[in-house]
């Protein structure tokens, strides 16, 4: 793709690893980690433990908040993407997120995406029917998307291996077939096109908001 701007530190992120093999005693301590499973009854838990248990995963933690005083305590993805579907049926005028590629505000965005009454988002309709079991999935940021993509590749925690593990699919790696909408519009041109993001590079592309492409859910963990 063309105009791709590949993403070299944009934020100094302290990740924290488990293993994914049950036959060590390696796992984190509570209240949880990163590689932990987020439950349908919304308990936190070791994924070895979880994989002893009956509970149902819903999500797998990918970032933790190194600052234990943050009402944020960390963001967890879900373990399927939602269909290919449009940011927005025009390219009339901006819907109005931050769009700064720094923040993590992809919650904030798709709530501002889904009560745009001017103009519809496909894609912020797809993320809102898929909430259950009271957790608020939304559509991340480009920010939210660097930590995801920062998990994804840690070698140690082997997160797609995880995710496949309790039954979700994994984040496309296909060099050709790993785009995922953001939910950040790109500034400047704020009415006709939004970031994609690259799950094989880690880079965006500016990206006409009419376009159909797969999105991934992620959920805040408050303290």
């Amino acid at each position: 793709m063309k105009k791709c701007i590949t993403l070299y530190l944009l934020l100094c992120v302290l990740l924290f690893t488990g293993s994914c093999h049950c036959d060590h005693n390696d796992e984190p301590t509570p209240p949880f980690k990163i590689g932990w499973v987020v439950c349908t009854d919304g308990e936190i838990m070791p994924y070895c433990e979880f994989l002893k248990s009956d509970k149902i995963a819903t999500a797998i933690v990918y970032w933790v908040n190194p600052d234990l005083t943050a009402d944020i305590a960390g963001f967890a993805v879900y373990l399927n993407d939602l269909p290919d579907a449009a940011f927005s049926e025009t390219e009339l005028e901006s819907q109005g997120t931050s769009a700064d590629i720094r923040a993590f505000d992809g919650n904030e965005n798709t709530w501002i995406l889904h009560a745009n009454e001017k103009i519809n988002s496909p894609l912020a309709k797809n993320v809102f029917d898929l909430w259950t079991y009271g957790q608020s999935a939304y559509i991340p940021s480009v920010g939210q998307l660097v930590l995801l993509f920062q998990a994804k590749n840690n070698t140690e925690l082997r997160l797609n291996d995880r995710m496949a593990g309790v039954g979700g699919d994994p984040l496309a790696d296909d060099a050709d077939y790993c785009w995922y909408w953001s939910s950040t519009e790109v500034a400047g041109q704020e009415p006709g096109k939004a970031w994609l993001f690259s799950m094989h590079w880690g880079t965006i592309h500016e990206t006409p908001k009419l376009q159909g492409h797969r999105s991934r859910p992620v959920i805040t963990i408050y303290r």
